[in-house]
């Protein structure tokens, strides 16, 4: 797997990002200092920006940078009690972060990662498990007291289609959400899978296999053996 490669723009009147390279059209005007990470790199740069829009730059006006990763906090009983750190089998599957999920669920995410090349999509995983007490960034619906994330038997992702990303805003808003997207989570439903779209109010990056509801009692003991 080849290394990622991050760049800054460094252009006072701003730089184009185009949807191809020498003549394309203009997507947006990039300030300076916006940090991208690089999908192929010539004279033209191949880049995703920060919102998830994907196009090309001039390499002249980039230079390298080492992006300020944060730290996880790695609590040691995670090491036990079934949690692994999921590691993709292609690259329909990415994350900034590492997939940490119960080994129960690994199933799942199979299913996902299977269902998301027979659709053409990558997903860009934002959460797995976590702590009942750990605060959600950037939330765009308020998390559930009782969620399967706090059992490593769920993930939220973006759908990258070709060139561009879908998430909670997306599905939101106007923006037509693509065929090979709903037809992905309608297979992956089929499998056992339920997603946050269908919830009463929806969580449209949202999938778990419904552990809370199906084995409520197997949901507490993991939950107490995880955090207490």
């Amino acid at each position: 797997m080849s290394m990622k490669k991050y760049f800054r723009t460094r252009s006072d009147n701003g730089l184009r990002l185009r949807n191809s390279p020498f003549d394309g059209d203009t997507l947006e005007i990039l300030p300076d200092d916006t940090k991208l990470t690089a999908v192929d790199e010539q004279t033209w740069v191949k880049v995703i920006t920060p919102s998830g829009k994907v196009g090309y730059v001039l390499k002249d006006y980039l230079e390298p940078y080492k992006p300020r990763i944060t730290p996880e906090k790695v609590v040691p009983f995670l090491l036990d009690n079934g949690i692994i750190q999921y590691r993709p089998r292609n690259d329909c599957i990415t994350s900034e972060q590492p997939i940490r999920i119960h080994k129960d669920f690994e199933k799942s995410l199979l299913i996902m990662e299977e269902e998301a090349k027979n659709h053409e999509l990558k997903l860009l995983v934002t959460s797995s498990l976590r702590s009942p007490l750990s605060p959600v960034g950037n939330a765009i619906v308020k998390p559930a007291s009782v969620s399967n994330h706090h059992v490593g038997h769920a993930v939220d992702v973006n759908f990258m289609y070709k060139t561009i990303c879908y998430g909670s805003r997306a599905f939101k808003g106007s923006t037509q959400i693509p065929d090979n997207i709903t037809q992905f989570i309608c297979a992956v439903c089929k499998q056992g899978l339920r997603w946050g779209g269908h919830f009463g109010t929806p969580d449209y990056v949202h999938f778990d296999d419904k552990l809370n509801i199906n084995d409520p009692e197997q949901y507490q003991r993991k939950l107490k053996q995880l955090h207490g």
